[in-house]
């Protein structure tokens, strides 16, 4: 009886130790107050889990033992027959107890590896994130911004990394929900979705920074090189065109010369947009950058070379137009002075008639002589504004165009010097032509004058001749009419105006 007691009382220890044991199994993790299970509280349950299997299965044998001894009893028949069972009962509850505080270790340790997933996870995000945060500007120069814009690429090559991380967090987290009730299954799910939701942002934030790196780096690679290219192109233009304008032979050579600066300056005036373009680009990457390279002062410096380039192709353009208006008003000279030989030539004709009376002649010669002065004088001044224009022409033409301006020089001047000739002897022609008209008049009117008084004594004598022969008629015997003859004979040979009549 006293062994019965005593298998009954150690039986109601075991059983009370286990009925504290199920009781504090069932108690659920305790979760930190943002909703995440601590590592504190995570460990500290893992370790009250430990200790319950490890005393679970410390008292194994005890349980074992105490079967075994109810066995004992039973068949030696000093029980109450009950002890069989009730040490069975025992050891189904004692290893039934045992199966959860194994599964609850294997809870624990589910809970435990999944935490300090989790918690490796977010350190690499904030590291991560430490690292994007450093980079997430485009302040700097362009070797800061290029290094900063590989720090983010090495970033975005951990995507892969990433991934596996949140995938082994996630598994994790599956094998720890079957530890734990509906609400710290609703805390694992909400702390999974966190941390997904945290690496999606990084990785927004990540691309977001290298997409306004990449194009900052792009806007300024492009910068410099179209900055170059404007520099080569106006260092080109500047040689070109700062060296003075080579003498042309002629005209054309002069047109194409202006037509060329010209073309020049229309390419320049092209750039001015490309030059723009420049200059608004720099203004928004200095807002982007703050680097010196562009500011105010090194875009007001491109500005003022592409000023004075412009000033310097203006000012050539501005001399070839002299140079070409300098040519064409020497042309238009010997135009001028041709158009006047030619009409002069043509006057020259009408001074060559010599027919006439002296008045006619005397007034044509009077008007010759006009003509022939105030002609002389026209040509004159003509070829002398020729020359000056000639001469200044000369200045700006080549070789081969001054010996072919003084070809045409000396020939309008020999044709100019062979009209005065033609125009001096035509006026000396009338005026022979007038002394020769004005002496045959002289002797015209001396003719007349003396021809008038033999005619009045020729009358005279007529008159005395006639009344002679009225007396010879009057003869009538032949003696009378023979002396009458004779008397008139002589008469008539004795007069001299009778005889040249």
């Amino acid at each position: 009886m006293e062994f019965a007691c005593e298998f009954e009382e150690r039986v109601a220890g075991i059983k009370g130790w286990l009925e504290q044991l199920e009781v504090s199994l069932k108690k659920e993790p305790v979760l930190g107050p943002d909703g995440q299970q601590g590592a504190l509280d995570s460990a500290e349950e893992l370790e009250r889990m430990e200790v319950i299997h490890k005393e679970l299965l410390q008292r194994r044998e005890s349980v074992e033992g105490l079967v075994q001894e109810a066995q004992s009893l039973s068949e030696a028949g000093r029980g109450s027959g009950s002890e069989a069972r009730v040490g069975s009962r025992l050891q189904a509850d004692h290893q039934a107890l045992l199966r959860a505080a194994r599964d609850r270790l294997r809870g624990c340790q589910e809970s435990q590896a999944f935490g300090e997933t989790l918690q490796g996870v977010w350190a690499w995000l904030e590291e991560i994130q430490e690292r994007l945060g450093t980079v997430d500007s485009t302040m700097g120069t362009k070797e800061q911004l290029e290094q900063k814009l590989e720090t983010v690429q090495d970033i975005l090559l951990l995507k892969g990394e990433g991934e596996v991380k949140l995938n082994m967090a996630m598994g994790k987290g599956e094998l720890a929900l079957r530890g734990h009730g509906e609400a710290g299954q609703e805390v694992i799910r909400s702390q999974l979705q966190e941390v997904e939701d945290a690496w999606a942002t990084l990785l927004v934030s990540a691309m977001s920074c290298h997409s306004r790196l990449e194009w900052t780096v792009s806007q300024w690679g492009g910068y410099l090189d179209s900055a170059t290219q404007l520099r080569c192109w106006m260092g080109a233009l500047e040689g070109d065109v700062s060296a003075p304008l080579p003498p042309q032979p002629g005209p054309r050579e002069k047109a194409t010369q202006l037509d060329r600066l010209r073309a020049l300056r229309a390419d320049l005036e092209d750039h001015q947009g490309a030059l723009s373009s420049l200059e608004e680009k720099a203004r928004e990457l200095y807002k982007k950058t703050g680097d010196c390279g562009f500011s105010h002062g090194s875009r007001t410096q491109l500005q003022g070379q592409f000023d004075e380039l412009t000033a310097l192709v203006e000012g050539r353009v501005r001399r070839a137009q002299a140079v070409v208006l300098e040519h064409q008003e020497y042309l238009e000279a010997v135009r001028d002075l041709t158009d006047w030989l030619m009409s002069a030539g043509e006057e020259l004709q009408h001074w060559s008639d010599t027919s006439g009376d002296s008045a006619s002649v005397r007034k044509r010669l009077s008007e010759v002589r006009e003509r022939v002065e105030c002609r002389l004088r026209e040509g004159r001044e003509r070829l002398s504004r020729v020359r000056r224009s000639a001469a200044s022409t000369a200045e700006h033409t080549a070789a081969g165009g001054c010996e072919a301006m003084d070809r045409q020089l000396g020939a309008l001047a020999q044709a100019l010097e062979q009209w005065e000739g033609a125009a001096l002897r035509a006026r000396d022609g009338l005026e022979g032509a007038l002394a020769q008209a004005a002496a045959a008049e002289e002797d015209y009117g001396r003719l007349t004058a003396r021809l008038e008084e033999e005619l009045k004594e020729l009358d005279g004598r007529l008159r005395g001749w006639s009344q002679e022969l009225v007396r010879a008629e009057g003869r009538s015997n032949g003696e009378e009419a023979v002396e009458g003859w004779r008397m008139a004979k002589v008469g008539v040979k004795g007069a001299p105006l009778g005889s040249r009549l």
